[in-house]
């Protein structure tokens, strides 16, 4: 008899510390869900969707309330779609409402093909919830076959053949592409590259200021004739771009090309400094330092092609070509002081100037006749999406000389 009831005890025992052990269990397992979900998302918002399936589904496997369930199961679709596997992600929103009929997402967070085809799936899972409840037996069988297979099944083939699965691939594609806007700002200069053209450059410029002296001198006394000369100039540059963007992205996310249009503003300074000294025939000479700049700042139209290397990355190299244009406008200055000096005698000798470019330029070339401004751009850069939809990117490359600049953009 003790036996029977200790082992009647020890039975009771367990029969009531059951419901607690398997809550502590629900709990354990629904934890796991979630830490599965937020490494989902995480790898999700990289790009690298074949480690986010990896997440959802042991997401799927240990989720048991509804909600994490509908999580798992959207971010499975998601990622597929991104992967471009269009059936696994139809096969996985289905799953989405057999945990959350309700749910509905929209075009400002997601590309509109994702959303057309959340769209039809959730009708057709609608359907097939009504489908099933007339399905159920009535009283009279013999009457409620005719409804089951006549009038149901009729409806279904017009719903899939309004958007056929063998078609998707091709909607996606056409319909995924989205808008993207930026703003940027950058320095520009030609230090890196300025002995392509240092040499040439200072000549034409020392040349200015020797004929500029030369006239001054010839306005007040008998006429000097040059012969050699001696000039040591050095040359610095600087400046700076900024603008606001537009670009589509015509095959959508997965898409490496996309299509620019911007409003730039670039400002271009070259600087010169440096002493010149000019010779004459009769043994005189002038002697000055001597300072120069050469400034625009264009306002440019430009279109732009880009390539990203891995679209469908969080982060991504890219390279961009472009062009375009605006009105040309500039001016030219310079100004010196130093001496002339004749038999002996010294004599003070100063002055400053600005032009326009288009006159320095037509100077030397009478039938050059600059009425805008050309631009070229070639450029590599990389770009990092760091939350959904905004993504800041840098990049270097050419300008009309050398460019480094930054820009945030916002994807709708």
């Amino acid at each position: 008899m003790k036996a029977a009831a200790v082992t009647s005890f020890l039975f009771f025992l367990a029969l009531s510390a059951a419901p607690i052990f398997s809550g502590e269990a629900a709990q354990d397992k629904e934890a796991k869900a979630e830490s599965c979900l937020s490494q989902g998302d995480i790898f999700y918002l990289r790009g690298d969707y074949q480690k986010a399936v990896e997440q959802y589904l042991a997401a799927a496997g240990q989720a048991e309330r509804r909600m994490s369930l509908s999580r798992a199961y959207f971010g499975l679709s998601l990622c597929h779609y991104y992967l471009r596997d269009l059936p696994s992600s139809r096969k996985w929103l289905k799953k989405v409402f057999e945990a959350d009929p309700q749910k509905e997402i929209s075009v400002l967070f997601y590309p509109e093909a994702f959303v057309k085809l959340f769209s039809q799936a959730k009708q057709e899972a609608a359907g097939a919830g009504a489908a099933q409840e007339q399905k159920e037996p009535g009283p009279p069988p013999v009457k409620t076959e005719p409804k089951v297979e006549a009038k149901p099944r009729a409806a279904e083939p017009p719903a899939r053949a309004s958007y056929p699965v063998e078609n998707l691939p091709s909607t996606v594609e056409a319909g995924g592409g989205f808008w993207e806007i930026e703003v940027h700002y950058g320095s520009w200069g030609l230090d890196a590259v300025k002995s392509l053209f240092e040499k040439s450059l200072t000549k034409k410029i020392g040349a200015e200021i020797r004929d500029e002296v030369t006239d001054k001198l010839n306005a007040t006394r008998n006429i000097l004739v040059k012969s050699s000369y001696e000039q040591a100039i050095t040359f610095d540059s600087g400046g700076s771009n900024y603008g606001a963007e537009i670009r589509f992205f015509p095959r959508g996310r997965a898409g490496s090309f996309s299509l620019g249009v911007a409003l730039e503003k670039t400002r271009i300074r070259m600087d010169l400094a440096g002493f010149v000294k000019q010779n004459y025939s009769n043994g005189s000479s002038a002697r000055v330092d001597s300072t120069a700049f050469i400034e625009t700042e264009p306002f440019t139209v430009n279109v732009n092609f880009r390539w990203d290397f891995f679209p469908s990355s969080w982060v991504s190299p890219y390279f961009v070509f472009g062009f375009g244009f605006g009105a040309f406008k500039g001016d030219f200055g310079f100004s010196y002081t130093g001496a002339f000096e004749m038999g002996g005698a010294s004599e003070s000798v100063s002055d400053t100037q600005v032009k326009s470019v288009q006159d320095f330029i037509e100077e030397d070339n009478p039938n050059v006749h600059l009425t805008f401004f050309p631009l070229l751009q070639s450029s590599l850069g990389i770009k990092a999406e760091i939350y959904r939809g905004i993504t800041l990117r840098v990049e270097a490359g050419f300008w009309n000389g050398l460019t480094a600049r930054g820009g945030l953009a916002f994807r709708f």
